[in-house]
């Protein structure tokens, strides 16, 4: 419970403790998608990775956003073995110390070799040498972590019922606890019970204000458990309906941005347990929900959510990555469909509002200085933010059955069918 914690017992700095050992847990998506595939899969799983190895083998080009937080956050990346492992540097910079430039074709052929590995089956990756190498990579100094191979084949995922909370004539759906979505849930049914919103949508800043109060609220109760926990940036989302009519929406992560900068067989470690609070009891003595423990799941931000009608059909997927964010990102697309009458690319446009605690940071290049202003003579500390990173991505059915989607510019997201 203290391995987050310095002998004088204040917690580790967060960039320490996520650049280290210490921050690995068993990594679980590839076990999730293994079974999701038993349950629910029709293709070969042999044939779902080819796209991803060429991808891997033949490279892709250096966007200007990876670019940018790359000349941001390079100086936390180790270049020198006694920073620590310093495969990351290797891979994003060049022989000078330089970020390789925008549309430099970055290839990854350790990783098509680990494709290439899961392809013939999943369970070479929990029991072969691939936990093996992640294992040693882990306890590596400085600041080794205690992760074995034989946690790593243990690992079992697990299968829980989505949580729905009712909301006007549907359901909002989403995943239970450690993820955040019953934040998302406490939002929505806070909504619903409240004043009903005016017919000026997001044009009226009293409808912001009633959102922003509702996040309050919810987050105020989120936070009640999780005491030094801390929240970064480094996750991927999508939602995917096929002709079948089912319908995924998938939020994954590891954790903060390059996961542990620790790379293996192409793929960065995830810091997934910087997730955990740093401490182990409260300022009064209370023990803390999230703390430290093996064989637990650290609580998470991650919030993907379906909507169905009132006969159980689908009507909306949506989800984003961005920390703690994420739930005040995935919301504002609900409060804008089914509260304001936008459609899905309006929705995700909006400027995005993070409501925890008491200020309300209000994104200054989408808001208008008239909503900012409302709001800060509606009482509220207001901060205009410039560094609100959300990458929504939303799938909606149409009255007539057909699908209508949005994608996040703030980000690289893209529409597509196949």
């Amino acid at each position: 419970p203290d391995m987050f914690m310095l002998e004088n017992g204040d917690s580790m700095p967060f960039i320490q403790a996520k650049t280290s050992g210490l921050s690995t847990g068993v990594p679980g998506v590839l076990a999730m998608l293994s079974m999701a595939h038993k349950e629910q899969g029709t293709l070969e799983w042999a044939s779902l990775f080819n796209y991803a190895s060429k991808l891997a083998n033949e490279g892709f080009e250096i966007s200007p956003r990876l670019h940018g937080m790359l000349e941001r956050f390079g100086k936390y990346i180790p270049s020198t073995p006694d920073q620590g492992p310093t495969d990351a540097h290797e891979y994003f910079f060049d022989d000078a110390g330089q970020p390789y430039p925008v549309g430099y074709t970055l290839k990854n052929p350790d990783y098509a070799k680990t494709l290439d590995i899961i392809a013939k089956d999943p369970a070479e990756f929990y029991h072969g040498d691939i936990a093996k190498k992640i294992a040693a990579m882990v306890q590596q100094q400085p600041r080794a972590g205690s992760l074995t191979a034989e946690d790593i084949a243990a690992y079992q995922p697990v299968k829980r019922a989505a949580l729905c909370q009712p909301y006007r004539d549907t359901q909002v759906c989403g995943a239970p606890p450690p993820s955040s979505w019953l934040a998302v849930g406490m939002i929505m049914g806070i909504l619903e019970n409240g004043p009903r919103p005016s017919a000026a949508g997001p044009d009226d800043p009293k409808n912001w204000a009633l959102l922003a109060q509702a996040q309050q609220l919810a987050y105020a109760d989120r936070d009640q458990f999780i005491d030094a926990t801390q929240d970064v940036h480094g996750t991927t989302h999508f939602v995917i309906v096929d002709t079948k009519g089912d319908v995924v929406s998938m939020t994954a992560t590891v954790e903060s941005i390059f996961g542990t900068t620790r790379m293996v067989g192409g793929m960065f470690l995830n810091n997934q347990l910087t997730d955990f609070s740093f401490q182990h009891h409260d300022k009064n003595g209370n023990a803390i929900v999230n703390a430290v423990a093996p064989n637990k799941r650290p609580r998470s931000s991650m919030s993907p959510s379906i909507v169905l009608d009132e006969d159980g059909n689908f009507l909306m997927a949506t989800g984003s990555p961005g920390g703690n964010n994420i739930i005040a990102y995935t919301v504002k697309t609900l409060v804008g469909v089914f509260e304001w009458g936008l459609d899905p690319q309006a929705a995700v446009d909006l400027p995005n509002m993070v409501a925890r605690g008491k200020t309300v940071r209000l994104e200054k290049d989408a808001a208008s200085d008239s909503l900012i202003s409302a709001m800060k003579e509606m009482g509220f500390d207001v901060d205009a933010s410039k560094g609100e990173n959300s990458g929504l991505s939303v799938i909606m059915r149409k009255p007539d059955g057909s699908l209508e989607g949005a994608a996040d510019k703030r980000r690289e997201g893209i529409i597509g069918t196949l």
